[in-house]
C-alpha cells in the first residue's frame, strides 16, 4: 500500500511497531529514551512536538539541545508514582529552560481535590527546579538572574473532565486582564487517555499525538522518517539488552506492589464507604451505564472501576 508523507507523518493508519507490549512510560523505559545523549534527538522531537502543539510561553527559537541534569528518585510523592526527568532545553536563540519532563499515573486516593492535589505536585517540582539555580554561598549576595522553569506532565488517566482538549497550559496570569505576570514558570498537562482516543478533533494529525501513540503501543502509529527508524531501533535494542530487560521487569513489578499496596490501604482505611461505593458501582455497570461515567459519578479510580466489572 502506497502512501503519502506530509510532516513525517504517514498518511494511512498503518503501524510496523515491533514491541507494541512494551509500556513506554515506565520508568527504565522512560528514561533509556529520554535521558540518553545517544538518543537526545528523540527527546528534542518530542519536546518540540509538544511546544508545537501549544507554544511555551519561555521559549521563542527552536530547540537544539536538550541536557540531562540531577535524576530525582522515583514516587518523591508515593500517592503518585511520578517518575521525573530533570532536563535543560536549548534553543537557537540561546534560551535555556529547565522543564520536568514527568508521567504521573492515576493516583489510587488522594485528600482533597484531584486537580488541586496534581498541581500541588506540578508546583514541588516547579520550585524544585528554581531553587537548583541559587548557587549563593551567602544570603548577602544578591540574588541570580532566574532561568525558566516549566512542568510536562504526561498524565496517564483524564483529569480535566470539563473540556475536550488533551493539552492544557498553565501560567500566571491576572484574572480581570490577563496580562502575563512572569514567564518564568507554566505547566502543561497532557492528559495521554484523551490524546490516543482523538477526544480534540481539531488536532487529529499532531505529531504529540503520534508520539502518544508510539508512548502507549496504539495501533494508530503512524510517524514516518529519521525519529520512526530511531525508535524502531531503540525498541530493539532494548528488548535484546538483558540487564536493561531486568530493570524493566523489576519496575513493572515494583509499580504493580505499589499500586496493589496503595488500594489495600485504600480501602482497608474506609471499608464501609468504600463498599458502598463499590456495590454503587456494580449496580450502576449493571444498568447498562459506561464505565466513564461510573467513575465520573463514584470517583472511583479507573482500574477500580475495571476490576469491579470484571467481578
Amino acid at each position: 500500500m502506497s502512501s503519502n508523507i506530509e510532516d513525517g507523518v504517514a498518511q494511512t493508519p498503518h503501524s510496523i511497531l515491533l514491541h507494541p507490549w512494551i509500556n513506554r512510560l515506565n520508568e527504565v523505559y522512560f528514561r533509556y529514551l529520554f535521558a540518553s545523549e545517544e538518543r537526545k534527538p528523540l527527546a528534542i522531537d518530542f519536546l518540540s512536538s509538544v511546544f508545537a502543539d501549544k507554544e511555551a510561553i519561555c521559549l521563542s527559537g527552536k530547540i537544539v539541545d536538550v541536557k540531562v541534569h540531577t535524576e530525582v528518585p522515583l514516587s518523591t510523592c508515593s500517592q503518585l508514582l511520578t517518575n521525573f526527568l530533570d532536563l535543560e532545553v536549548i534553543s537557537e536563540k540561546d534560551e535555556h529552560v529547565f522543564v520536568a519532563l514527568m508521567t504521573t499515573p492515576e493516583p489510587v486516593s488522594v485528600k482533597g481535590d484531584l486537580k488541586s492535589f496534581i498541581g500541588d505536585n506540578d508546583l514541588f517540582y516547579c520550585s524544585y527546579l528554581i531553587s537548583r539555580q541559587d548557587h549563593r554561598i551567602s544570603d548577602l549576595e544578591p540574588l541570580p538572574e532566574a532561568k525558566p522553569v516549566m512542568v510536562v506532565n504526561l498524565l496517564q488517566f483524564e483529569l480535566h473532565t470539563d473540556r475536550e482538549q488533551y493539552h492544557s497550559r498553565y501560567e500566571m496570569r491576572e484574572t480581570t486582564t490577563h496580562a502575563l505576570l512572569t514567564d518564568l514558570f507554566s505547566i502543561h498537562h497532557i492528559e495521554i487517555p484523551k490524546c490516543v482516543k482523538g477526544s480534540d478533533p481539531a488536532k487529529q494529525d499532531s505529531r504529540l499525538r503520534q508520539w502518544c501513540y508510539y508512548l502507549t503501543g496504539n495501533k494508530n502509529f503512524s510517524l514516518r522518517g529519521e525519529i520512526y527508524n530511531q525508535l524502531v531501533e531503540a525498541d530493539f535494542n532494548f528488548v535484546n539488552d538483558s540487564k536493561l530487560m531486568a530493570l524493566y521487569r523489576t519496575q513493572e513489578d515494583v509499580a504493580t506492589r505499589l499500586q496493589g499496596l496503595l488500594t489495600h490501604a485504600w480501602r482497608n482505611g474506609r471499608d464501609e464507604e468504600s463498599e458502598k461505593l463499590f456495590a454503587t458501582a456494580r449496580r450502576l455497570l449493571d444498568s447498562g451505564m459506561s464505565k466513564e461515567q461510573v467513575q465520573q459519578f463514584t470517583e472511583l479510580p479507573s482500574f477500580l472501576i475495571e476490576r469491579i466489572s470484571r467481578s
